[in-house]
């Protein structure tokens, strides 16, 4: 997947004064650029006197995330592992965007892991991570402003989303009538399928994506390090983490799955039986922000296109 926004260049003189406000004036010895992340900056600055590590994160693509991400960060210490946020500037008067120090944490991405032993045990781990944002619920389900305030997505947001995306944005014109008409009988029966789901509340991280779950192994098998980068998270079904995390074009076995239900089940309510499916059905609406998007971006746009065929195939679209 390419970059969406431009990489931020930074000089040493701007970052250190990035450090000055939080108290680490001079203490910047050198500095590595991660990117693993497709929207905003993110660099690795190692300290000195004493000896550390942080996560420069500038938010250059919606300012209010910052706000929304930190809060979070905060909110979830000792719910979820999640790094610490060690300073939040959020306004733009330093780098032109606002940025947060983050902790540094050591782990593994779990698409970064080749040979591993003991899968089903890191699978369960993960699912028992992802239960434990299902004890986080707000007033009703939306998008999360910078104050944590849903942003309400309506009674019907699958059905009303598909159209908007479809037939009022630029989705349905790069997929061409055919597909379009295709997908939107689809999203119509998968918007009643999901009807139980429609009005969920929980916290939902939004986009858990393998590069965003670091992971370490232990003594006794696997445990998740954190989860990062929260800027597209909301009140909604749980289901859309797991629509994100077993995309169709990237599942694990249906043994994995299986240990990741299980997981779940030990802090959370049960997922329903038929999770996958239904997770596929909402991760087409990932595919339809990514087909509606106001620049051209092919690569994406295939990927986006082929999901989505993939998905009408195999549930009969």
């Amino acid at each position: 997947m390419r970059r969406r926004t431009p990489w931020l260049r930074l000089s040493t003189e701007q970052l250190q004064a990035a450090l000055a406000p939080a108290g680490w004036a001079g203490r910047l010895e050198r500095w590595q650029a991660l990117t693993g992340g497709l929207v905003n900056t993110n660099l690795r600055l190692w300290l000195r006197n004493p000896c550390a590590s942080v996560v420069l994160r500038i938010y250059t693509r919606d300012p209010q995330a910052c706000g929304r991400e930190t809060r979070l960060l905060q909110l979830l210490q000792g719910t979820v592992p999640v790094p610490r946020a060690l300073f939040v500037e959020p306004s733009a008067d330093l780098l032109g965007h606002p940025y947060s120090l983050l902790e540094w944490i050591e782990g593994t991405p779990l698409d970064g892991l080749t040979d591993v032993a003991e899968l089903e045990r890191l699978w369960e781990a993960l699912g028992e991570t992802l239960g434990g944002l299902a004890a986080v619920r707000f007033a009703v389900p939306g998008f999360l402003d910078a104050t944590l305030q849903p942003e309400p997505l309506g009674d019907d947001p699958v059905r009303a989303y598909a159209h908007a995306t479809l037939f009022e944005g630029k989705a349905g014109t790069r997929l061409g009538t055919s597909l379009r008409d295709r997908l939107w009988l689809f999203a119509q029966a998968s918007a009643d399928l999901l009807v139980g789901q429609q009005q969920a509340r929980q916290l939902v991280h939004g986009d858990c994506n393998p590069s965003n779950i670091l992971v370490a192994r232990t003594g006794d098998g696997w445990r998740v390090c954190a989860l990062l980068d929260w800027e597209w998270a909301m009140a909604w079904t749980p289901l859309c983490d797991c629509g994100n995390l077993f995309r169709i074009d990237r599942e694990p076995d249906a043994a994995l799955q299986a240990a990741f239900a299980r997981g779940y089940a030990r802090t959370a309510e049960p997922l329903p039986e038929n999770w996958q499916e239904l997770s596929h059905r909402l991760d087409l609406l990932s595919a339809l922000e990514f087909l509606d998007a106001g620049q051209e971006r092919p690569h994406s746009f295939a990927l986006a296109r082929a999901r989505i065929e993939a998905t009408l195939q195999r549930y009969g679209g």
